[in-house]
């Protein structure tokens, strides 16, 4: 052990004056793309865990066997289905393990908590304790790898299949760097989990078969009390077999910022915690908060950007508009980075979010027709041609009868009144033709300023901007 870590040591010291350098004679987008060179597993992965936006990656979908890493799967589906004081016992199916295979040396028969299991999962990698777990969950075995894999599915792990309980090598047991960041990240969302997984040393106590306290310690080298200790670590978990090689997952928290990060297929159980160094101080460092909003839309998202980027170099991508019942708009928005200049810097896609449209007011209450207001609002909404000919009806007959008493006037007043009333016909009747024509070119406007109101607003979706 302290020969490793006289080796973390002098390679950190060697990596540190590498940065130096490079500050002083190349420029910064070099300097910031370091980790992804060094990173020496296979495949690996950066995530945030509050949003789940990956930062770096390489071949992070990738199928590739886990492990004992797939144990933070079983102790996420036990933290679920199960609570931590029962009783389980050991079958000798579940005992059953290869001789090279973890084991605290749990016996057929033997009882303990379902908590005491899922430490001895957890920081032993103990594998009939797993196997005991997946049967206190499912009955069997193949059962729980059932729910495994049907777990993992929910969480969007489509490139997962999980065999057995503990990761013993098998055909159709596998999973990707990503599908295994989004369990862990499920899993953090446990206290319970958190606990386990970033204890350093659990005491179980004797058990029916074992009359001696067992002492269970975590073999992560970055916790507080380990030999590579990191600051803000909440846990971790190791794995190794022949065919998966050495496998880690780890999660670190900062300045509330949550890092989980995954390697698999890495050449030693040394260089997998060095390379989660790496990038776990490249993800705290190289990366800034940035808020993407639209003004015409309630809500945003909040991504972390590389700070060799502008925020004006993000592009955001619009599906089409969906109608709400309420009259709001919902809309899909995708936002990414230039490919040929964030190789090597971050993961392109920043993200997916939808953002909804605030409601459009209410109409307001129409005001009562017998008013100023509401007759007014009659006039104005009713089409001219309709009320004119309704009052051209009334004054038609009320002409005709005024008509019949003026023919009983004397004949020079008569021929004054008719002609009186004939400008007042005539006036009448040009007011109602300019009345018409005044409320078709109103009418014109009105749809020609929605034609536009639509153009601009398809424009909009369909183009990429900032608000």
């Amino acid at each position: 052990m302290g020969h490793s870590s006289l080796t973390f040591s002098y390679r950190r010291l060697l990596i540190s004056l590498c940065i130096l350098l490079s500050a002083a004679f190349f420029p910064a987008g070099r300097l910031l793309a370091l980790p992804l060179d060094d990173v020496r597993a296979d495949a690996f992965i950066l995530m945030e865990g509050y949003t789940g936006q990956v930062l770096l990656e390489r071949n992070m979908r990738a199928i590739r066997k886990p492990a004992s890493i797939t144990k933070i799967m079983t102790t996420l589906l036990a933290l679920e289905r199960g609570d931590l004081s029962d009783i389980i016992t050991v079958s000798q199916a579940a005992a059953d393990i290869p001789d090279d295979a973890a084991t605290i040396y749990l016996e057929d028969g033997e009882t303990l908590t379902l908590e005491e299991a899922l430490y001895a999962t957890m920081l032993e990698s103990a594998n009939e304790a797993a196997n005991a777990v997946g049967e206190y969950v499912a009955g069997d075995l193949t059962s729980f790898a059932a729910l495994m894999t049907q777990r993992a599915k929910e969480l969007g792990a489509e490139n997962t299949n999980f065999a057995n309980a503990n990761g013993l090598t098998d055909d159709n047991h596998y999973t990707s760097a990503y599908d295994m960041a989004l369990i862990t990240r499920e899993a953090l969302t446990h206290q319970a989990f958190r606990d386990i997984w970033g204890s350093y040393q659990y005491l179980m106590e004797a058990t029916n078969l074992q009359p001696e306290i067992r002492i269970l310690n975590n073999k992560n080298r970055l916790l507080p009390q380990g030999p590579m200790a990191y600051p803000g670590i909440s846990g971790g978990k190791t794995g190794y077999t022949s065919a998966s090689q050495n496998t880690l997952v780890e999660a670190a928290e900062r300045d509330g910022r949550q890092l989980i990060c995954v390697l698999l297929q890495g050449p030693s159980a040394v260089a997998n915690f060095e390379d989660a160094v790496l990038l776990l101080d490249y993800g705290f460092s190289a990366f800034q908060p940035f808020t993407f909003e639209d003004p015409e839309y309630e809500d945003g998202g909040d991504f972390l950007l590389h700070q060799e980027f502008d925020a004006a170099e993000v592009t955001a991508d619009y599906d089409l508009p969906v109608e709400n019942e309420d009259g709001s708009r919902k809309v899909d928005v995708t936002l990414s980075l230039p490919p040929e200049k964030s190789a090597g810097l971050m993961y392109r896609e920043l993200g997916t979010l939808s953002l909804i449209s605030p409601p459009p007011p209410p109409l307001p209450a129409p005001p009562p027709l017998f008013s100023l207001a509401g007759i007014a609002r009659f006039f104005d909404d009713t089409p001219p041609f309709s009320w004119l000919a309704g009052l051209g009806s009334l004054l038609t007959l009320a002409f005709t009868k005024l008509l019949a008493l003026i023919n009983l006037l004397p004949g020079w007043l008569a021929l004054i009144v008719k002609v009186i009333l004939s400008l007042f016909a005539l006036l009448f009747a040009l007011a109602c033709v300019f009345r018409t024509l005044r409320w078709r070119r109103r009418l014109r406007r009105r749809a020609m300023k929605r034609r536009l109101e639509a153009r601009r607003r398809d424009y909009r979706e369909q183009q990429s901007f900032w608000g």
